[in-house]
C-alpha cells in the first residue's frame, strides 16, 4: 500500500509538473504572439507616416533597418505588388484575394491575417493599413519570435521541473510513511482505541465488533478442546482419531500406552506407522480410510481388547478414522467362566441325581433285598442332601454375582462371629478328630453380618474337612493398623505349589476323591472371594503340601 501511495503521489506531481509547463508555454506563447501583433501594428503606423514624407527611397532604407525582423510589402489597388522588402515584385503574384488586403479595399482602416505563408514557408501575422495615396501597406513578422520567448525560458522551465519532480519524490515518501504509519500501528486487539483517522471509526468498530465475537468463540472452542482433552485423558479406554491419511489428530494417554508409545514423545501430525506397526490393526484402519466399519478383538499387552474402527466423514467425504479400544479381557473371562460354570454346574447336578436315579430305580424294581432298602435308602438321602446343598450354594453365589445379596452394612465383630461358628462345626469337627480354637479379641468391621458368618463358615468348614485326623484350626481376629484381619489356619493336607489361586475358582478342588467323600461342592471358597470383594477386602493365602493351610482376609478401616 505504501508503494501505492508514493506511485499515485509521484505521478500526481508529474502530471501537475507537465500540465503546468505546457499552461505556461501556452501563456508565454499567447503573450508573446500578442507583443509581436502590437509591434507590427505600431511599426506600420511608423511607417505609413514615413511614406507621406520619404517615398519609395523610404522603404529601402527600411528594408536595411528592419532586416528579417518585419517583411514589408506596398500593394496597389489592383492587387499588384509595387514594393516588398524579400522578393522581387515582379515575380510574385497578385495579392487581390489576401484576406488582409480585401479588409483595407473595402474601407476598412485596417486588416489582419495569419497564415502560413508559400513563399517563406512559415506561420506569418500580417497587417494592413490603407495610405493616402490609394495603395496598401502592408507589414509581416514570422511566429519565430513567439516560439523563441518560449524556447528562451524553456531551460528554466526544465530546471524548476526536475527540482519539484526531486521535491515531490522526497514530499511523496514522508507523506506515505505519514500515511501508512498510523495505520501500521493500529492496534487491532484494541482498535476502538486508535483515533489516527475518523474515517476509519467506523472499520475500527466493526474490526473491534469481529474481535469480541472471535474471543467469545475462542474461549468456547477452548474449553470445548479442554473439555474433550479431560474426557479422552482420563478414559480408561483408548482414543484415536486419524486424518485421511492416516496421519494422527488425537491420541490419548491409554492409546499411546497401549500401542507402546513414548510417554513424552508427541505423536501430533505423524503418521500412524511411526506409532505401531500391527498389520491387524493396519487392516482395520484401511477398512475404515475406505468407509466401511470394522471391528476385531485384538491382543495388547497380555489383555483383550475389542478394536472399533469408523470413518469420520463430512459433507459425505471421508475425512478420517476414529479407533476405539476397549478392554474386554474381563467380560472373556466372564464369558468363559460362564461356560465352565454351566459345563460344571451340569455335570454337578448330574452326578447326585444319576446316583439317585439309579438307586430309586433299583428299589422300585425289586433290585434290592429287604435288608439293604435301607442303605439304598441312606444313599439317596445322601445325595439328595449333596445335591440340595450344591443348589443352595449355587443360588449363594448367583445373587452375589447379581448384587442381590447385599444387605445394610452394620458394625460386626468378627471375633463374636468367629466364636459362634466353632460351636456350629464342634461336632463336625470332632468326628475328623480335629481341634478348633479361637484367638485374637473384638475385631469390629462394618458389614453384612450374614455374609461374613457365611464367609468364616466356609473357610472354617474347609480347613476341618481338608485336615488330617489328630489335626488342628485355628481362626484368628485381631484389628490391624489399617484395617481389621481375620486369619484360619490349619494343618490339613495343603495345597500343591502353584495352585493355590485356582482354589477360588467355582467348581475347583485340588483332591476330587476327597471332596466326594467330604461333600464339598467347590463353590465354598469362591463365594468367599465374593464376600471379600463386596466388603473391600483382600484374600491372600498361604499352603505347603501335607504341612497345612492359611488363610487371611484383610478388612479395610470402618
Amino acid at each position: 500500500m505504501r508503494k501505492r501511495i508514493f506511485r499515485s503521489m509521484c505521478l500526481l506531481a508529474l502530471t501537475a509538473v507537465i500540465l503546468t509547463s505546457v499552461l505556461v508555454s501556452a501563456m508565454v506563447y499567447a503573450r508573446s504572439f500578442t507583443e509581436m501583433k502590437t509591434q507590427v501594428q505600431r511599426e506600420a503606423a511608423l511607417i505609413s507616416v514615413g511614406l507621406s514624407h520619404g517615398g519609395e527611397d523610404y522603404l529601402g532604407a527600411l528594408q536595411i533597418d528592419y532586416g528579417d525582423d518585419f517583411r514589408i510589402t506596398r500593394i496597389r489597388r489592383d492587387g499588384m505588388v509595387l514594393f516588398d522588402s524579400d522578393a522581387e515584385p515582379g515575380r510574385m503574384e497578385n495579392h487581390l484575394s489576401r484576406p488582409e488586403v480585401q479588409a483595407v479595399l473595402s474601407g476598412q482602416w485596417s486588416g489582419e491575417a495569419v497564415r502560413r505563408s508559400e513563399t517563406m514557408d512559415t506561420k506569418t501575422y500580417y497587417y494592413a493599413l490603407a495610405l493616402a495615396d490609394g495603395t496598401v501597406l502592408r507589414l509581416a513578422s514570422t511566429m519565430r519570435s513567439a516560439f523563441g520567448a518560449v524556447l528562451s525560458v524553456a531551460p528554466l522551465m526544465v530546471f524548476i521541473a526536475v527540482v519539484v519532480l526531486l521535491l515531490t519524490l522526497l514530499l511523496a515518501r514522508r507523506m506515505a510513511n505519514l500515511i501508512i504509519g498510523p495505520l501500521n500501528a493500529l492496534d487491532l486487539e484494541h482498535p476502538e482505541r486508535d483515533g489516527a483517522y475518523e474515517e476509519l471509526s467506523p472499520l475500527l468498530s466493526r474490526i473491534a465488533q469481529q474481535n469480541r465475537s472471535i474471543g467469545r468463540q475462542m474461549r468456547q472452542l477452548t474449553a470445548r478442546q479442554e473439555e474433550f482433552r479431560l474426557l479422552s485423558e482420563n478414559m480408561s479406554e483408548g482414543l484415536l482419531l486419524l486424518d485421511r491419511n492416516a496421519a494422527i489428530l488425537t491420541i490419548n494417554n491409554s492409546a499411546q500406552a497401549l500401542l507402546g508409545g513414548d510417554a513424552d514423545r508427541d505423536y501430533a501430525s505423524q503418521h500412524f506407522l511411526q506409532l505401531s506397526r500391527d498389520l491387524q490393526l493396519q487392516k482395520l484402519i484401511e477398512k475404515a480410510l475406505g468407509g466401511d466399519r470394522a471391528e476385531d478383538t485384538l491382543p495388547f499387552r497380555g489383555r483383550q481388547y475389542q478394536v472399533i474402527a469408523s470413518p469420520v466423514t463430512a459433507d459425505e467425504t471421508i475425512r478420517g478414522a476414529l479407533l476405539l479400544f476397549l478392554d474386554v479381557t474381563e467380560r472373556q473371562q466372564a464369558e468363559q467362566m460362564r461356560r465352565e460354570f454351566s459345563a460344571n454346574v451340569s455335570h454337578e447336578l448330574k452326578t447326585p441325581l444319576t446316583s439317585i436315579s439309579g438307586y430309586a430305580e433299583m428299589l422300585a424294581g425289586g433290585m434290592v433285598r429287604d435288608g439293604d432298602i435301607k442303605m439304598f435308602a441312606g444313599r439317596i438321602y445322601s445325595e439328595a442332601g449333596r445335591l440340595l446343598a450344591l443348589i443352595q450354594d449355587i443360588i449363594k453365589l448367583s445373587r452375589l454375582d447379581e448384587g442381590t445379596a447385599q444387605e445394610q452394612a452394620e458394625p460386626v465383630d468378627l471375633y463374636e462371629v468367629a466364636k459362634q461358628v466353632v460351636e456350629r462345626l464342634a461336632l463336625p469337627a470332632a468326628e475328623r478328630q480335629v481341634a478348633v480354637t479361637v484367638e485374637g479379641e473384638p475385631t469390629v468391621v462394618l458389614g453384612a453380618p450374614a455374609m461374613l458368618d457365611e464367609l468364616m463358615f466356609n473357610l472354617c468348614d474347609n480347613a476341618v474337612k481338608y485336615n488330617k485326623a489328630g489335626g488342628s484350626v485355628t481362626v484368628s481376629a485381631r484389628p490391624a493398623r489399617d484395617g481389621a484381619c481375620l486369619a484360619v489356619r490349619d494343618t490339613g493336607i495343603g495345597i500343591p505349589h502353584g495352585l493355590t489361586e485356582r482354589v477360588f475358582e467355582r467348581f475347583y478342588r485340588v483332591d476330587k476323591s476327597r471332596s466326594k467323600d467330604t461333600g464339598g461342592t467347590g463353590l465354598g471358597l469362591s463365594i468367599v472371594k465374593h464376600i471379600a470383594q463386596i466388603h473391600g477386602a483382600q484374600v491372600s493365602i498361604e499352603s505347603k503340601e501335607q504341612v497345612g493351610t492359611c488363610i487371611r482376609v484383610k478388612f479395610p478401616p470402618n
